[in-house]
């Protein structure tokens, strides 16, 4: 990577539900084109490949939209629905960002409140949170809530369930299935279904990712990828998910059956890609799905597993061409490095394919490629200033932050 390779970012797109001025002709022609750029989203194993359509870079387009051709040969309606589009689904999106903002904020209140007469411990067995570690802080702050709001006769059948792990593994996996919001009777069936399995197994099956072993990513060789050039979004959300549910990750590689023939690489590899359409499809009801994943749709999809992964998720822009650290992405590897994934929206002239930030090993960020298979490593800085190149495009366009 080279400095010269390193996009600019501005500020993101301001909170709250103040109304959207109408843009001025300049700003207009760079909504429009920026809306355009979307519908020529695309995302998978081939996006990489430049795209046969030459359009300027939005920022350029912001700072000198007399130099603009395109919009020129676009009728008039079009470039109004673009500023439609663009002005009521920002507001709207605020709104959404807003109230989830203040759902996120309540549930936090609630999750660090125990109940009455009762008193937050942390549960035995346990890991010390970090890149490699089945439970995160926040889910360990989780568990330990949940366990201390239940009634004695269930938390006598959670302390038995603890107890009865042989390995500080399967405890740590039993608690991750509590935090992520299973019942007593779910978290204890799913003990009794790992019971005795050896912690390679545990790690296969109920971890589709190791943040400990950066490069290529596999169930027993079968690669966890995306099915196609359209489900990049899918995937991330599904992996995403899975780091926070370990009864998701052992449904995607067993079938939440214990015949060896449903745990089979062709069988995962089937679930996998039912999965990332099932996702697709619930993520793009009004968005054409031939064109990948929008990011409100992606955001909205992620949100509906607000329980498993702890927190609300709000979309932001990163536009603008002067140097420095844009506070989303700040926020984007503080979330990261708190153990919650971040997709990234990442382009060259055009929004082009989502990846999943899922940890930082120094001054390195762990970003997990469905395109490729693989966790791949990106310098700090590099992302801080906007390159992406590491991942296969120059420039990021997006991001989606826990909200608080």
């Amino acid at each position: 990577m080279t400095p010269a390779s390193r996009s600019k970012v501005g500020k993101p797109v301001p909170r709250g539900r103040q109304r959207t001025p109408a843009p001025k002709k300049g700003a207009l022609r760079a909504m429009s084109v920026g809306l355009l750029a979307l519908l020529f989203t695309g995302c998978g194993p081939g996006q990489h490949a430049q795209t046969s359509l030459e359009i300027p870079m939005i920022s350029t387009v912001a700072s000198s939209a007399a130099s603009i051709d395109l919009l020129d040969l676009l009728p008039a309606k079009v470039i109004e629905a673009c500023q439609w589009l663009f002005t009521g689904g920002v507001s709207a999106t605020q709104i959404l960002i807003d109230a989830a903002g203040q759902v996120g904020a309540q549930a936090s209140a609630d999750l660090s409140s125990p109940a009455p007469g009762a008193t937050a411990a942390t549960p035995a067995g346990t890991s010390t949170a970090g890149v490699g570690s089945i439970l995160t802080s926040g889910q360990s702050d989780r568990a330990a809530t949940r366990l201390a709001g239940l009634p004695s006769a269930d938390r006598a059948r959670m302390d038995a369930a603890l107890a009865a792990a042989a390995t500080p593994e399967a405890r740590d996996y039993t608690l991750k299935a509590f935090a992520a919001g299973h019942s007593v009777d779910e978290v204890v069936r799913f003990a009794q279904t790992i019971h005795g399995k050896k912690p390679r197994w545990l790690r296969t099956h109920l971890s589709l990712i190791d943040l400990s072993s950066p490069g290529d990513l596999s169930y027993h060789g079968s690669p966890v990828d995306q099915v196609d050039n359209t489900t990049c979004g899918s995937a991330s959300i599904l992996m995403a998910r899975a780091m926070a549910d370990p009864l998701y990750a052992l449904y995607l590689t067993t079938g939440d059956s214990t015949s060896p023939a449903e745990a089979a690489p062709a069988k995962f590899q089937a679930r996998l890609a039912a999965e990332e359409q099932r996702i697709h499809s619930a993520s793009n009801e009004i968005w054409p799905q031939s064109l990948g994943t929008s990011p409100w749709g992606l955001t909205n999809e992620l949100n509906r597993y607000t329980v498993a992964t702890g927190t609300q998720y709000g979309w932001r822009p990163v536009v603008g061409t002067s140097a420095g650290e844009n506070p989303a992405l700040r926020e984007a590897i503080t979330a990261a490095g708190n153990g919650r994934p971040v997709p990234v929206l990442i382009g060259d002239w055009l929004p082009r394919h989502y990846v999943l930030m899922v940890g930082q090993v120094g001054t390195d960020l762990l970003f997990y490629d469905p395109s490729e298979a693989a966790v791949v490593q990106v310098n700090e800085h590099d992302f801080l200033t906007g390159d992406a190149s590491a991942l296969g495009f120059p420039h990021i366009e997006a991001v989606i932050t826990p909200v608080r």
